[in-house]
């Protein structure tokens, strides 16, 4: 699944839309997420403020350990 399938299938599953969500992610306007959700990739920054406003997170696993990290943006703490 692609970032943008999987952003798609968060606000369906969390019954908000594109508005909602931009003014909870701080954008200034729907047509901000819908440009982002249009295109080939998004900023590390915005991916970080629309997972947020979707109460979701970042985790990395490895492929051979299994361990997983939670991600967060600089300057916050995140729990594993």
């Amino acid at each position: 699944m692609t970032i943008k399938a999987l952003i798609r299938s968060k606000i369906a599953e969390k019954s908000t839309n594109q508005t909602e969500l931009a003014e909870k992610a701080g954008f200034k306007s729907q047509s901000n997420i819908s440009m982002m959700l249009k295109k080939g990739n998004m900023r590390v920054n915005n991916l970080f403020a629309l997972l947020d406003a979707l109460d979701c997170e970042l985790v990395v696993r490895d492929k051979t350990t299994g361990v997983e990290s939670v991600i967060v943006p600089d300057g916050q703490k995140g729990e594993i």
